[in-house]
């Protein structure tokens, strides 16, 4: 990763809620404040 990427996914902040919709099962939402570029790169959707 090269220096201008390096600074631009540093400035990304997240959130996390988690709801728990029943006995056995739960849900987990992850709120990520980023270019969907830098977002689904991290996740290794794209090259």
């Amino acid at each position: 990763m090269d220096e201008a990427k390096g600074d631009e996914v540093a400035s990304v902040r997240n959130s996390t809620e988690i709801e728990r919709t029943s006995e056995r099962e739960l849900v987990v939402t992850r709120t990520v404040n980023g270019p969907a570029r830098i977002v689904f790169q991290a996740w290794g959707w794209t090259e």
